[in-house]
């Protein structure tokens, strides 16, 4: 039978699937995870249905409902008992992952990154926690990426570039950039900017 922590990981195991989701602009869908083996003994059975209710939504006011159904046991006769734990919303989902925060932050950025670069949807869809894990740092990254998708042939060293923005956030960022950047440009001229982002980091 379906434990808490065994809930815990499957939930957030489906946490990405759920902002690709929404990046996609697909509607939530309930996510519904099976009980499974129920106990053959009925005070074992008993006490893990007690702990299942205890951190469930009838008592905490969020997370999982439990769905229940009669069930014919060889021992114990006609029972109704669980058959599945539901998040039934959204807000359920992301309140039982202590996600709130993180994915309204998560929407802001994205719609950032959609109005100024819309060229990194499938990016976004792609590596959703990478939009999260650079949560603080995407107007600066935002500004390099459009420099060089307005000059893709610049010649300049990190260090000459007229972009608001220290040329220490280039070397400490250099591996993000290169990604969207190889996102963000042609092949020829992708290669020649990642270049010299890697020449930004090894001459600092």
């Amino acid at each position: 039978m379906i434990t808490f922590a065994e809930i815990q990981r499957k939930v957030g195991r489906s946490y990405q699937p759920f902002l690709q989701v929404w990046l996609r602009g697909e509607a939530y869908t309930p996510l519904r995870l099976p009980i499974g083996k129920l106990p053959d003994d009925f005070p074992q059975l008993r006490a893990a249905v007690q702990q299942l209710q205890t951190t469930s939504k009838a008592q905490q006011g969020y997370g999982y409902h439990i769905e229940m159904r009669q069930r014919q046991m060889r021992l114990l006769g006609l029972q109704t008992l669980p058959v599945a734990v539901v998040f039934e919303t959204a807000e359920d989902f992301l309140r039982f992952l202590e996600k709130k925060d993180e994915f309204e932050q998560f929407q802001q950025d994205a719609h950032t990154i959609r109005e100024q670069l819309p060229q990194l949807d499938r990016w976004m869809e792609r590596y959703p926690q990478k939009v999260i894990a650079y949560h603080t740092f995407w107007p600066d990254l935002l500004m390099v990426c459009r420099y060089f998708l307005e000059h893709p042939q610049s010649d300049l060293y990190v260090r000459e570039l007229p972009i608001n923005v220290h040329t220490k956030f280039v070397e400490e960022h250099v591996g993000i950039l290169r990604e969207l950047l190889e996102e963000l440009l042609p092949p020829v001229a992708s290669t020649a900017q990642c270049a010299l982002l890697s020449a930004a980091f090894w001459l600092a």
